[in-house]
């Protein structure tokens, strides 16, 4: 069976990106704004994605970057973040 991940994002953003800036990348990144963006930004790990394979894991490691931020990824399963919603 396939080691799945899940990906977690706890406001973490690449020095030298403003954090406006990037809030609005990700805010296009999953069409939202509002209470949902603020939770990505709380600084508490939230979980944005959940079971999916290594290479979706790192498609959404480079999404993020390109947005200006930086996600954890772990094997599903461990415990430690909040849902987005």
């Amino acid at each position: 069976m396939e080691e799945t991940y899940d990906i977690y994002f706890s406001g973490q953003i690449i020095a030298g990106r403003p954090e406006p800036e990037v809030r609005q990348n990700l805010g296009r990144l999953f069409r939202t704004d509002g209470a949902a963006l603020e939770r990505l930004f709380s600084g508490t790990p939230v979980r944005v994605k959940r079971g999916v394979d290594q290479e979706t894991a790192i498609r959404y490691r480079v999404a993020f970057r390109e947005a200006g931020a930086l996600v954890e990824i772990r094997p599903s399963g461990e415990s430690g973040g909040q849902s987005p919603r």
